[in-house]
């Protein structure tokens, strides 16, 4: 039952429709990535590791309601987020207006940038093939 709730809640969420913006809407990546997706990615790996047995298989029995509201609140979130990422029409690494202003140390936003849009095609596809897994 819990499984149907989890695929109904999903399900819902994929439906929901991304609003598509103008033509010159940005979806600025590194803001999305550490704002939008990475929270929830990391709620489910963490749940994920606390459900398995000694030999790293998903245990069932280690599963209660809340870890399945969870669950399905973190899958709803993420995918909502990848499909807004989908739906962009061009990619900008960083919001010049955003909070987030220093890059981690090592981190070249411009020759991220420079990849980005030498091959925006690909961070597309990136996008909608994230997208297509949240679905899922």
């Amino acid at each position: 039952m819990r499984i149907l709730a989890i695929a109904g809640l999903t399900l819902a969420a994929a439906c929901t429709t991304v609003p598509a913006g103008d033509a010159n809407e940005a979806y600025f990546v590194r803001e999305g990535m550490v704002n939008h997706i990475n929270a929830p990615t990391e709620a489910i790996w963490n749940l994920q590791v606390e459900v398995m047995d000694d030999f790293g298989n998903f245990d069932p029995a280690l599963m209660d309601d809340a870890r399945w509201q969870a669950l399905a609140t973190d899958a709803a979130l993420l995918d909502r987020h990848a499909r807004q990422m989908a739906a962009a029409q061009r990619f900008v690494v960083a919001d010049p207006a955003g909070v987030l202003t220093d890059p981690p140390e090592g981190t070249d936003l411009a020759a991220i940038q420079a990849r980005i849009d030498a091959s925006p095609q690909s961070w597309r596809a990136f996008a909608q093939a994230l997208a297509a897994h949240t679905g899922q």
